[in-house]
């Protein structure tokens, strides 16, 4: 072999000065290698955290959840609302009042006073409104329905951002740890070149390539830091506390095939909540029409008054009346709000076919992607693998003499590659299949297992599927947190 013959210097067996990193760069790598510890470090006694007990406590605590809860709430009262058409309405009304007056009776001047006391009961039930309180019963139990749409979508969508976020910061953990390992082995090259270049096996050319990929190595590991502290920023806005130690996360399948999840289009949360609309639609155009219609309300009442008149000492009245309204002109506003109801229910109908549309081209492009993902888990494991072996077989090479040190760096740089692409498909892998279970309505707590979920009452519509006939209590002094 062919030994090239190139200056050298005695450094006592120190690294050379330009070779060492800077009293900063020193620090920067103490400090990076203290924050490449994982959290679980720092708190000995936490245990490590799987994904369920995680998407639990996302579940749990969220404020967002919470706030659609009231939301759902909220809604549910105009069945309440509505159901109040059917029941009579009953009022006692009472007055009293003085009355002082005076008045001319042939050629004399008379005065007199009174103080008279009315009290009225009134009793007024509809009989028909042309069925709109039957059609605002249904669009109110319909606007119900899809305000749980969105409350179960918005659950979905949670405990989705919480599997993110936990992949997210278990990818770059992983990176972290791997960048910081890449670091490490540099900088043994870098100390390894300079031996040799001492004693005639490198040249500078060997010094300057090593600490080029140092260079580029520690810039990674910034980058990687800084990605693993946004992932921890980001798993405690949507999980709402710090993250400890976590565990891997178990391969999910989300369907058996793209067929069968392209069967669940419908039980998407968006797709129930415009199916939910369209209903509410058509209720909307019967409500419209009933103003069209003829109504009969029936009317009693009991009257008591004490010195009504002068000429009256008492009297008492009772009445029951029938009131029929029969409408013959109305100025055109009402049957334009019967256009423009059926009007709303074309357009939701074509909402409703979009969005399945844009349901079904989700699922088919995340199913796509987590098989894709799940090959390249396959793949890059056995990359990762390979690129070890070589390594190790290229490092013995490398002290024969049978390989360059810029092969030994070309083998470090292409096992850090594949172990970053390692853990983004891992990532992605996870990311992927709970897409689809979310787009498919499969990502629930009760799905799922949540721990401490199962006595959760939010996802639950409270109201009553029957307008009861007489609906004493008001649930004006409830307190609203406990429902």
């Amino acid at each position: 072999m062919k030994t090239s013959h190139v200056r050298t210097a005695t450094f006592g067996g120190m690294v050379p000065e330009w070779l060492r990193p800077s009293s900063a760069q020193r620090a920067f790598l103490c400090a990076a290698a203290l924050l490449a510890l994982p959290a679980a470090a720092f708190a000995p006694d936490a245990a490590a955290r799987g994904l369920r007990d995680v998407l639990a406590t996302t579940y749990l605590t969220s404020p967002r959840l919470d706030g659609s809860f009231r939301q759902l709430r909220a809604v549910e009262e105009n069945i309440a609302i509505a159901c109040g058409g059917y029941r009579p309405s009953l009022i006692v009304q009472g007055t009293s009042g003085y009355t002082d007056f005076s008045f001319e009776q042939g050629q004399q001047d008379r005065s007199d006073n009174l103080q008279t006391s009315e009290i009225s009961l009134s009793l007024e039930q509809n009989i028909y409104r042309g069925g709109r309180t039957e059609a605002s019963v249904r669009s109110a139990r319909h606007q119900t329905e899809r305000e749980k749409a969105v409350f179960d979508f918005t659950a979905s969508d949670l405990l989705f951002d919480g599997v993110t976020v936990y992949a997210n910061l278990l990818r770059d953990q992983k990176v972290l740890d791997a960048a910081g390992g890449n670091v490490t082995r540099l900088e043994e090259q870098l100390v390894a070149t300079g031996k040799r270049r001492r004693v005639g096996e490198a040249t500078r050319t060997d010094s300057s390539q090593a600490e080029a990929r140092l260079a580029q190595a520690r810039a990674d590991l910034a980058q990687a830091q800084a990605n693993y502290q946004g992932s921890v920023a980001d798993f405690r806005a949507v999980v709402g506390e710090a993250p400890v130690d976590l565990e891997a996360v178990e391969p999910t399948v989300p369907a058996e095939t793209l067929e069968r999840a392209l069967e669940l289009v419908d039980n998407n949360y968006e797709v129930v909540a415009a199916i939910a609309q369209v209903a509410r639609a058509d209720a909307d155009i019967d409500a419209s029409t009933a103003d069209l219609l003829p109504r009969l309300d029936a009317v009693a009442a009991l009257e008591y008054s004490d010195d009504p008149t002068v000429l009256i000492d008492r009297q008492r009245d009772a009445r029951v009346q029938l009131q029929l309204r029969v409408p013959l002109y109305q100025g055109g506003g009402e049957h334009a709000a019967v256009r423009q109801s059926k009007q709303v229910r074309i357009q939701r109908r074509n909402q409703l076919e979009n969005l399945r549309r844009d349901v079904t081209d989700r699922i088919t492009r995340g199913f796509r992607q987590w098989q894709a993902a799940e090959w390249r888990v396959q793949q890059l494991t056995l990359q990762v693998e390979a690129n070890r072996a070589a390594l190790d077989g290229v490092e013995r090479e490398v002290v024969g003499g049978t390989r360059l040190i810029l092969d030994e760096l070309d083998a470090q740089q292409e096992l850090f590659n594949s172990q970053v692409a390692l853990e983004s498909a891992l990532r992605d892998r996870v990311v992927n299949a709970y897409s689809v279970l979310a787009e498919t309505g499969q990502l629930t707590p009760q799905a799922l297992n949540l721990e401490g979920t199962g006595d959760d009452m939010r996802g639950r519509i409270m109201a009553s599927t029957n307008c009861r006939i007489l609906d004493i209590g008001t649930g004006i002094g409830e307190n609203p947190e406990s429902r």
